[in-house]
This record gives structure tokens, sequence and C-alpha cells, in this order.
């Protein structure tokens, strides 16, 4: 082939690259939908699908919204149906613009719904080639879309609130890949539940607005809702996940209370087999840093420094063993310990995994073990009220 062929051909290869997207769909067509809220209805067989979406008109140009006493800077749109596709595309009839996956950010599920289980849900959203496996996903203690009331007093959106609970690690951060992870392995998860309230807030319009919070965590089991865990537990379950960042611990005593803040908190795990019953090791380390202390005593003493360990490490232990002792109970592996076990001991496990809740229930044992160690006193010793 000549030079000048082999130009030509350069020439149209390239000039190929300029012809752009045929199926585009442009920027100011779209509307970006950043939570999804799911709730069974009291019809049988029917759903109530909700979702969030910011209104592009109610910004400046800067992006923020233009009218500080103007909460409709987001828009929340529900419909019902017999299926989740099918009030999707309600939602979508009424729209003149496309609603589109790519931000989507925090699914909630209601209570009842997560109890009846997530199965179309899945199904629904795996097939959205769009649709983010990150996006975070929550329980609501009554409603999914009671959330979409919230007050989002420093954020744009309530989506934006319940992903900043996600992001900042304040307990469980699980999304929606770690759910369909735990279905492929027949195990069980923990997951945020969160509760909606009432709460005063000064300088706002009408003072009093919904105000949610994280509250204790959700065991799924095979998709769907098999009970819930207080708070103190919940912590324990999201120190294994390393969803927990920087945990806070109040401990009292005889001679006082005292307040840590653990750091870099590490956990170990290793199973062993033993006649007909597999015990799981579980080590648990971090260091600790004293907040407070509202106690006479010289913090710095050996023995009463040891006193103050011993509670803290007896706390944390505590509060491990009563989330997986729960979790038995409703066959909900909540650690996916059984991954420990399949990694460890395979053939066992293949022997084990078709009955692997049942088995977890009645021949799995624990050993915790806490090595928490106060190395940091915030340059006090003694409360300050108590220097000499």
């Amino acid at each position: 082939m000549s030079k000048k062929w082999r130009l030509l051909l350069a020439g149209l290869v390239l000039c190929s690259t300029l012809s752009g997207c045929w199926s585009k769909v442009e920027i100011n067509e779209r509307s970006f939908i950043t939570g999804l809220f799911v709730d069974l209805t009291d019809k049988p067989g029917e759903v109530e699908l909700t979702i969030v979406t910011p209104l592009p008109n109610r910004f400046d140009n800067t992006g923020q919204s233009g009218n500080r006493s103007d909460p409709t800077s987001f828009g929340v749109l529900s419909e019902k149906a017999v299926s989740l596709p099918e009030a999707f595309r309600k939602i979508q009839a009424t729209l003149t613009r496309k609603l589109t996956w790519g931000q989507t950010k925090v699914i909630v599920l209601g209570r009842k719904y997560a109890e009846k289980g997530m199965d179309d849900l899945l199904e629904w959203l795996v097939r959205e080639q769009s649709f983010h496996l990150k996006a975070f996903v929550f329980v609501a203690k009554g409603n999914a879309k009671d959330l979409t009331n919230l007050a989002p007093v420093y954020e744009q959106s309530p989506s934006e609130v319940l992903r900043q609970f996600a992001n900042n690690q304040t307990l469980l951060d699980k999304s929606l890949k770690d759910v369909l992870q735990s279905l492929h392995a027949r195990q069980g998860m923990a997951v945020t539940q969160i509760t909606i309230g009432y709460k005063t807030m000064h300088g706002e319009v009408g003072q009093r607005a919904y105000w949610a919070k994280p509250d204790g965590a959700v065991m799924l089991q095979a998709g769907k809702m098999v009970g819930t865990l207080p708070e103190s537990d919940a912590r324990g379950i999201s120190w294994i996940y390393g969803s927990l960042k920087d945990p806070q611990y109040t401990i009292k005593l005889r001679d006082g209370s005292y307040t840590f803040i653990l750091y870099q908190p590490k956990n170990k795990i290793r199973p062993i087999l033993q006649k007909e019953k597999v015990v799981f090791r579980i080590t648990m380390t971090a260091e600790a840093g004293l907040e407070a202390a509202d106690t006479p005593v010289d913090i710095a003493d050996p023995k009463k420094l040891q006193r103050a360990e011993a509670g803290l490490n007896q706390k944390i232990t505590t509060s491990l063993r009563s989330a997986l002792e729960k979790s038995q109970t409703v066959k909900a592996d909540v650690l996916q310990l059984g991954s420990y076990l399949e990694w460890w001991y395979p053939e066992f496990w293949k022997s084990v995994r078709a009955n692997w809740p049942d088995y977890y229930k009645e021949n799995v044992h624990f050993e915790i073990q806490t090595q928490i160690k106060v190395v940091h006193y915030n340059g006090e010793l003694k409360p300050i009220w108590n220097l000499k």
C-alpha cells in the first residue's frame, strides 16, 4: 500500500471518532435520582416506590439553593403498583425529563418491605446497568417514604443526609454489592436502621422538623429482615466490618466513669474445628485515648489503669458476644463467618454449606478476646478540677 493510501486510511479512521454518540441524552434532559425508597402498602401484592431528585431550577449559578428559607431544592415523587418497574414507569410518565440512576447513592427499605424480603428489588436493580452497586443500603424503622420528610439542614437533600451517615462511618456502611455478596454466599449481614422523629430546629422555618438518626442495625438473612440489634451490639458488628471510625465508649466503675476513644481498631478471625462444632476465635485490638475521667484517682496509677482497661475490654467483649448470640437465634451469620470457614477448611465447608444457617445456630461457638491498651491521656492524668 502506497504512502498516499495509508495517510488517507488513517484520516478516515480519525474522522470516525468525531461522529459522536448516536444514543446520547443531553444533561438538561435528564433528572438524576439520588435516593430510592421502597415500601410495602396495606394492599396485598402492592409496593410503593419513592424517589428523590434535585430540582435544577431551584439552584443558583453556584449550585446552591437560591432561597435559604425554601427547603424544596429537591423533588420527591412516589407511585404505587404491583411491581417496582411498573411504579417506576408511572413516575417517569409524569416527568418531562428522563430519570437516570447514575447518581443514586442510597437505598432505603421500609420495615414491612424488609420483613417480606427484597428479592424483587434486587432482581430489578441488577438488570439496570447504570445502577451503582456502591449505593448504601438502610432499613427504616417505619416507612421508608417518611425519611424523605426529614430536614436536610446541612445537606441538599434527604439522600445526602443518609449518604453522609455511611461516609462518616458512624455505624454500618453496607452497600448493594455487600447485599448481593451475602446472598451468593448464603450468609447473613447487618445494615444500619434509621429512625425519624421531631426535633426542635432553632432558626429554621416552623421551628420543629423531622430529624433522622442511626438507631442500631437490622439483621438480614436471604435478603429478608429477621431481627434487630440495639446500637451497643451493632457497634461490635461494625468493628468487625471495619466500618466504625474512632468509636467512643464510656464505662462506669466504682471509682468513677471514664470515656475513651479508640484508634486503629483491628480484628482477626480464625475458625477452629472441634468435635461436632466450630469455634471462631475473634481477636480485637486497638489503642485507646482518655477523653474524660470523672474520678478522683490518678489514672496513671498502674492498678487504676489496669482496672479501667479491663472494664473497657469487658464492655466491648460483652457487646459483640450479645450481638452474635442474637444473630444465632435468627440463624443469620451477620459476620459471614462461613467465608472464613471456607478459606481455612474448604472441604468441611462444602459439607455444611447447604444447611449453614442451622449449623450456625446449633454448632458454632465463639472465643472473643479484646486487647485494648490506653496509650493517650490527652495531656491530663487527673480531672482538671482535681489537680493539686
